[in-house]
């Protein structure tokens, strides 16, 4: 099942369980999919939910980590606080 996630370009379970039925065929006709045929047919009559729990280990390993899950700016509008309320904002003339 890896390799077919990794085919497809690691796809939630949603969108690979449609697909495993013609991708399984085309992998093992043309030999990178090694497995017998009772084992195609569990491969390709598994579930959307079953395929995310099977593959959590592996999207475990390419999710990104550290510093990169915050919110843009957030650390810099903290380090400035309170230097911004001796601006006064000009509105435009327009509003009332």
């Amino acid at each position: 099942m890896t390799v077919c996630w990794t085919v497809l370009g690691m796809p939630a379970g949603k969108r690979l369980a449609p697909m495993l039925v013609e991708l399984v065929a085309v992998l093992r006709h043309f030999g990178e999919l090694a497995i017998d045929e009772d084992t195609a047919l569990l491969l390709v009559s598994m579930s959307a939910a079953t395929i995310d729990r099977r593959l959590a280990g592996e999207r475990a390993k390419y999710q990104l980590r550290g510093a990169l899950h915050h919110q843009a700016g957030i650390t810099a509008e903290k380090s400035d606080s309170g230097a911004h309320l001796g601006r006064l904002e000009r509105r435009p003339t327009w509003v009332r």
